[in-house]
């Protein structure tokens, strides 16, 4: 058999059942509208991390475009100085060559 303290707060808890309830209630959507801001800050966090990784790879990208057209430019570069210095020693040899001919035609 119940006391009647027991019968007393019983009766306190199915008076303050809408109270109770509410509250219930109120915690239970706190604790929604965290979980949604905290869901809320993750996909922001991916996103900003998704637009990071973007922005990386068209940096390596434009680095490695400008890296190539330098490595370009400097072959080509090499490229013309090694045919400016082959024509320089074609004229000097056929230069020696003609003053060689003069010379044995003497």
């Amino acid at each position: 058999m119940k006391t009647p303290d027991e019968i007393k707060r019983y009766q306190k808890i199915i008076a303050n059942k809408d109270a109770i309830l509410a509250d219930a209630q109120a915690k239970a959507d706190s604790m929604i509208q965290e979980a949604q801001i905290q869901t809320n800050e993750l996909v922001s966090e991916h996103e900003i991390m998704q637009q990071a990784y973007a922005q990386a790879n068209e940096i390596v990208t434009a680095a490695t475009a400008q890296a190539q057209q330098i490595l370009d430019n400097a072959t080509n570069d090499a490229i013309i100085q090694m045919i400016s210095f082959l024509r320089r020693r074609v004229r000097s040899d056929a230069h020696w060559i003609h003053i060689h001919r003069s010379m044995t035609v003497l």
